[in-house]
C-alpha cells in the first residue's frame, strides 16, 4: 500500500494524498494533483507592503502561482517569518511586540486577500537557538494568537525544526519542543510541520532518542514531516503514524 496517494483531511484542507509540496524546493506544474503547496516565505514587515511585493526576487508573482496550484487541484498556503533579527541574536522584536504582532495579522489578512488558502507561521528561526527559544517558543504563541484573528485555526500552521537548535548539555531541547508543541496543540491549529536537515535521520527514529513519540503525542492534530527524507524514508513515517503527510526528494515508491 502506498501511503502516500491515500487521501486525508488536515483542518479544513481536503487533500487528496499525503504529499507536500515547496514553491522553493519543487515544480509545482510536476506536483501531484491535489497536494498542499507552501509558498516561498514572506517577512511579517512593520509597513504596507502586499505579500507579493515581499516575495524573492526570484519567485514569480505569488498570484501567478496560486493560480497553477490551483489548476492542479492543489492548496496554496502562505508562509510567514520574522524579520530584522540576526541569526545569533534572541528573538526580541525589533519592533515592540504590539508592532510585531500587527505585522503577523496584516501579512495573513492580505496573504488570505491574495488567494491563499491557509497561512503557515515560521517559527524556526524564533526556536532554534537554546539561549533565547524559552522567549521564542512564548513570542510564537502570541504570534500564533495574532494571525488567528485574520486566519480560521483550521487553515493555520507552523513550522518548526527541532534539530536546528544547538548543543547545550544544560538544556533539555527535545523538553523545549514537547512543551511548545503541547502549548501549539491547545491552540487548535491544523497542522504543525516538522523540519529535518539534510541526512539527519537515523536508522531507528527521525529525531533523537524517544522523541518521535513525545512529538506526536503533545501534538494531537496533524504533524506533517519534511526534509531529509526520500520517498521510501517518508512513506515510514506514515507507516509509523509519526506523519500524516510528508515532503520529500524523489518520486513515490510501490510497496
Amino acid at each position: 500500500m502506498n501511503r502516500i496517494l491515500t487521501p486525508i483531511n488536515i483542518g479544513a484542507f481536503e487533500l487528496a494524498n499525503r504529499r507536500v509540496h515547496s514553491a522553493d524546493e519543487d515544480d509545482t506544474a510536476a506536483a501531484l494533483p491535489g497536494s498542499l503547496h507552501f509558498a516561498p516565505l514572506v517577512v511579517a514587515r512593520d509597513d504596507r507592503r502586499s505579500p507579493e511585493s515581499a516575495a524573492a526576487p526570484d519567485a514569480p508573482p505569488f498570484g501567478e502561482m496560486v493560480g497553477a496550484i490551483r489548476a492542479r487541484k492543489g492548496i496554496a498556503v502562505s508562509r510567514l517569518a520574522q524579520s530584522g533579527r540576526a541569526a545569533d541574536e534572541p528573538p526580541i522584536p525589533p519592533v515592540g511586540l504590539d508592532r510585531l504582532l500587527a505585522a503577523f495579522a496584516t501579512a495573513a489578512r492580505r496573504s488570505i486577500g491574495a488567494g491563499f488558502a491557509g497561512v503557515e507561521i515560521d517559527g524556526t528561526d524564533l526556536c532554534t537557538h537554546v539561549a533565547g527559544m524559552e522567549a521564542g517558543s512564548q513570542l510564537l504563541v502570541e504570534i500564533v494568537e495574532a494571525v488567528a484573528a485574520e486566519c480560521p485555526r483550521e487553515r493555520l500552521g507552523v513550522r518548526l525544526a527541532p534539530l536546528a537548535c544547538g548543543a547545550n548539555g544544560a538544556v533539555d531541547i527535545v523538553a523545549l519542543h514537547v512543551a511548545l508543541l503541547g502549548a501549539l496543540n491547545d491552540l487548535e491549529i491544523a497542522f504543525v510541520h516538522l523540519r529535518l536537515p539534510p541526512q539527519a535521520r537515523t536508522s531507528t527514529s527521525f529525531f533523537p532518542g524517544d522523541s518521535d513519540g513525545r512529538f506526536r503525542s503533545a501534538f494531537r492534530n496533524s504533524l506533517i514531516l519534511s526534509g531529509g527524507l526520500d520517498a521510501r524514508s517518508a512513506e515510514e513515517a506514515l507507516a509509523r503514524r509519526f506523519a500524516d503527510a510528508v515532503g520529500f526528494a524523489g518520486e513515490p515508491v510501490d510497496t
